[in-house]
């Protein structure tokens, strides 16, 4: 393994992407693999917490675990809802610092996978211009 690479597991099974990842109160999108992992890498833990949460494009909870350096599904979790997710993203510090809104009308017509490649586009552009 290159000095450069980060050693990523995956345990049972991998997510749908592209993934929310949820670090405190803040979020960023990883488009692939090796985008979540350094990403899940490079993020501390929020609080006293050992795990990062990761949101894939089906609405299903990861959670990659610090100390094992290893996504594993949520167990026992119910996906999450488009509403949560458009909250996550109106809520999160960087949509208020750039001062962009993901628009809560029209669910009904949008597919959870629509909303998180949305957001995930949002959130790298903003990225990438800062």
């Amino acid at each position: 393994m290159k000095e450069d690479e980060v050693y990523f597991r995956i345990f049972l099974r991998g997510p749908q992407y592209p993934v929310i990842v949820i670090s405190g109160d803040d979020i960023y999108p990883a488009f692939k693999i090796k985008d979540l992992g350094n990403t899940c890498y490079s993020l501390s833990p929020p609080g006293s917490s050992n795990n990062i949460a990761v949101v894939d494009s089906a609405g299903e909870e990861f959670f990659y675990m610090t100390d094992q350096t290893t996504l594993a599904p949520g167990i026992g979790r119910k996906n999450w809802t488009k509403k949560r997710i458009i909250d996550l993203f109106n809520n999160c510090s960087t949509a208020q610092e750039e001062e962009i809104h993901y628009s809560p009308k029209s669910l009904s017509n949008k597919r959870v996978a629509t909303i998180v490649n949305e957001i995930c586009t949002m959130l790298a552009t903003t990225i990438k211009s800062t």
